[in-house]
Protein backbone atom coordinates (compact mmCIF):
# COMPACT_ATOMS: atom_id res chain seq x y z
CA UNK A 1 0.00 0.00 0.00
CA UNK A 2 2.88 2.35 0.79
CA UNK A 3 4.36 1.68 -2.64
CA UNK A 4 0.99 2.26 -4.31
CA UNK A 5 0.67 5.58 -2.44
CA UNK A 6 4.31 6.52 -3.11
CA UNK A 7 4.91 7.12 0.60
CA UNK A 8 8.30 6.59 2.24
CA UNK A 9 7.92 3.46 4.43
CA UNK A 10 10.46 4.78 6.95
CA UNK A 11 8.22 7.69 7.98
CA UNK A 12 6.44 7.48 11.30
CA UNK A 13 2.68 8.14 11.28
CA UNK A 14 3.17 11.54 12.93
CA UNK A 15 5.57 12.54 10.13
CA UNK A 16 3.00 12.05 7.34
CA UNK A 17 1.70 15.11 5.58
CA UNK A 18 -1.99 15.47 4.75
CA UNK A 19 -1.20 14.74 1.09
CA UNK A 20 0.61 11.53 2.04
CA UNK A 21 -2.23 10.50 4.36
CA UNK A 22 -4.73 11.12 1.54
CA UNK A 23 -2.54 9.09 -0.85
CA UNK A 24 -2.62 6.20 1.65
CA UNK A 25 -6.41 6.45 1.94
CA UNK A 26 -6.73 6.47 -1.85
CA UNK A 27 -4.39 3.46 -2.13
CA UNK A 28 -6.45 1.59 0.48
CA UNK A 29 -9.67 2.41 -1.39
CA UNK A 30 -8.08 1.15 -4.62
CA UNK A 31 -6.97 -2.10 -2.95
CA UNK A 32 -10.42 -2.58 -1.40
CA UNK A 33 -12.03 -2.09 -4.82
CA UNK A 34 -9.76 -4.83 -6.23
CA UNK A 35 -10.40 -7.17 -3.26
CA UNK A 36 -13.72 -6.38 -1.50
CA UNK A 37 -12.94 -8.77 1.38
CA UNK A 38 -10.07 -6.53 2.45
CA UNK A 39 -12.40 -3.85 3.84
CA UNK A 40 -14.06 -6.31 6.25
CA UNK A 41 -10.84 -8.07 7.33
CA UNK A 42 -10.42 -8.05 11.12
CA UNK A 43 -6.74 -8.58 11.93
CA UNK A 44 -7.41 -8.29 15.67
CA UNK A 45 -9.71 -11.33 15.54
CA UNK A 46 -6.96 -13.41 13.91
CA UNK A 47 -4.48 -12.30 16.59
CA UNK A 48 -6.99 -13.10 19.34
CA UNK A 49 -7.50 -16.63 17.99
CA UNK A 50 -3.74 -17.21 17.75
CA UNK A 51 -3.34 -16.02 21.34
CA UNK A 52 -6.12 -18.33 22.53
CA UNK A 53 -4.58 -21.28 20.69
CA UNK A 54 -1.42 -20.90 22.78
CA UNK A 55 -3.24 -20.86 26.12
CA UNK A 56 -4.12 -24.01 28.06
CA UNK A 57 -7.51 -25.36 27.02
CA UNK A 58 -10.33 -24.81 29.52
CA UNK A 59 -14.09 -24.68 29.09
CA UNK A 60 -13.87 -20.89 29.30
CA UNK A 61 -11.24 -20.55 26.56
CA UNK A 62 -13.08 -23.03 24.35
CA UNK A 63 -16.22 -20.90 24.68
CA UNK A 64 -14.23 -17.80 23.68
CA UNK A 65 -13.09 -19.54 20.48
CA UNK A 66 -16.64 -19.88 19.20
CA UNK A 67 -17.38 -17.70 16.17
CA UNK A 68 -19.12 -14.42 17.14
CA UNK A 69 -22.25 -15.40 15.22
CA UNK A 70 -22.74 -18.39 17.50
CA UNK A 71 -22.41 -20.69 14.51
CA UNK A 72 -20.90 -24.09 15.21
CA UNK A 73 -17.27 -24.80 14.47
CA UNK A 74 -16.50 -26.01 10.95
CA UNK A 75 -16.38 -29.81 10.72
CA UNK A 76 -12.61 -29.72 10.17
CA UNK A 77 -11.95 -27.63 13.32
CA UNK A 78 -11.09 -29.51 16.52
CA UNK A 79 -11.14 -27.09 19.49
CA UNK A 80 -9.65 -29.80 21.71
CA UNK A 81 -6.53 -30.16 19.53
CA UNK A 82 -3.42 -28.59 21.01
CA UNK A 83 -1.22 -27.52 18.12
CA UNK A 84 1.05 -25.29 20.19
CA UNK A 85 4.57 -26.60 19.76
CA UNK A 86 6.17 -23.63 21.46
CA UNK A 87 7.60 -22.44 18.16
CA UNK A 88 6.49 -19.07 16.83
CA UNK A 89 4.17 -19.20 13.83
CA UNK A 90 5.31 -17.64 10.58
Amino acid sequence: MLREADVDPTLRPTELSLDQFRALADAYAYLCARDPGLASYEFREELRLKHLARRPQTEETLALRRPPSGAPFPASFDPEADDSSGKPER
